[in-house]
């Protein structure tokens, strides 16, 4: 493992992963999701989503594919259960099974941290995969350095001696930090994708071709004005927050809110909270208030990346 042999891993015990498989598995995945599956390399993994036909996001995850011609995805757990009920509908004759691995793999994150050996070397390019026997290490998205190691469950114990029990909240919280944001269930259907800047993240495809709900996201880019994106926002108030709550101008007149949290965790000591929202560009540098219009305040914090208009 040369690019970094210490490591902290933790179980991710609020992610699932997925499979998919079969002779016309490429071809339908890529029929189906945001992304051009047809240019995954085997050595890279990908930002992609699912939409219904009006556009909205039932998921969006990271996939790759296996030496063994079989494709993982990993998404937040509670939403695979919809994600696979809908291509299930979709697949008609199409050589293509799908298959709950949540239960054969286990997920691990993996922090720069104290020194526990991970038998198997680490990508160093961003999104990039490595492959040893049944276990898959790929370099997780985003301007912080970490990694999801996908194992067997059976060999878990020996594959992760020091781990944590979990580490979701961390995990979350770094998403947060570096602008990735997840669709969580209580968000399903809210948001097409470049609401959540996909189309900034690599997780969009404009020349690919048809997918379900491509019709509206092709003509929100090409009409050159995006009305909503995604801002990180912090709190210094204990109040808690989750995905789905919405967001306000403070003490507008205009009750109506403005957004919806995307994600939120706390800090380590619990005293404030960082999230990720989904906001009216008109909007973003004004007051703003969680909950309520007179709820608790919000403070406009940097991306690692910049918002900008269609080209």
């Amino acid at each position: 493992m040369p690019h970094d042999p210490a490591v902290e891993p933790f179980e991710l015990d609020e992610l699932g992963i997925f499979g998919a498989g079969g002779d016309d598995a490429a071809a339908f995945l890529h029929s189906q999701f945001t992304t051009n599956l047809h240019a995954l390399e085997d050595g890279q993994a990908q930002l992609s989503a699912y939409c219904v036909p009006k556009g909205q996001m039932i998921a969006n995850f990271l996939i790759w594919r296996t030496g063994a011609a079989q494709y993982r995805i990993v998404l937040p757990r509670e939403l695979g259960a919809p994600l696979l009920q809908r291509l299930h509908m979709f697949r008609l004759r199409a050589r293509v099974e799908f298959e709950d691995l949540s239960d054969q793999l286990v997920l691990y994150g993996l922090l720069p941290g104290i020194e526990t050996p991970v038998p198997i070397e680490l990508p160093a390019a961003p999104r990039g995969k490595t492959e040893r026997e049944a276990s898959t290490a790929v370099a997780w998205p985003g301007a912080s350095r970490r990694w999801l190691l996908a194992t067997p469950r059976t060999t878990a114990a020996s594959t992760c001696a020091n781990k944590r029990n979990s580490g979701s909240a961390q995990w979350r919280w770094l998403d947060i930090e570096d602008g990735l944001p997840f669709v969580q269930a209580a968000n399903r259907e809210q948001f097409v994708p470049q609401h959540l800047n996909l189309d900034l993240l690599d997780a969009v495809s404009f020349d690919k071709g048809c997918y379900p709900g491509q019709e509206v996201v092709a003509r929100m880019q090409y009409r050159g004005k995006i009305k909503h994106r995604v801002y990180r926002l912090g709190s210094t108030d204990a109040a808690p927050l989750k995905p789905g709550d919405e967001v306000f101008l403070r003490q507008a007149a205009d009750t109506r809110p403005c957004g919806r949290i995307v994600d939120a965790q706390p800090d380590a000591e619990g005293g404030s909270w960082h999230l990720l929202a989904s906001l009216r560009v008109a909007d973003a540098d004004q007051p703003l208030c969680a909950l309520r219009p007179e709820g608790p305040a919000l403070e406009r914090l940097p991306l690692p990346y910049l918002l900008r208009e269609p080209s």
